[in-house]
């Protein structure tokens, strides 16, 4: 079953009683451990498709082109990547 797992989590952080997820569906999730601790972020929409294909070996143009095709913005993903340290250098 897909579920918005990043959301549940990020629910049950901190103090309080946690609050269910706006909107419930399936969500593709990062999940690094920079300085060891965990970070566990939803990744938006066409964000797993551009972290795949970076992984995969594809140069940053390469992996952009369909998120821009889709009117999305690549560089606001990649942000997301350097500040989760699951990119640690472009080359």
């Amino acid at each position: 079953m897909a579920t918005p797992a990043a959301s549940i989590w990020a629910a049950h952080q901190g103090e309080g009683e946690p609050a269910p997820p706006s909107r419930w569906g399936p969500e593709d999730a990062l999940v690094t451990r920079p300085e060891a601790q965990v970070c566990v972020r939803a990744l938006p929409e066409g964000g797993y498709e551009l972290f795949a294909a970076l992984r995969g070996g594809a140069t940053l143009g390469e992996a952009a082109e369909p998120l821009i095709a889709a009117g999305g913005d690549p560089g606001a993903h990649l942000v997301g990547l350097v500040e989760t340290g699951a990119v640690a250098a472009l080359l």
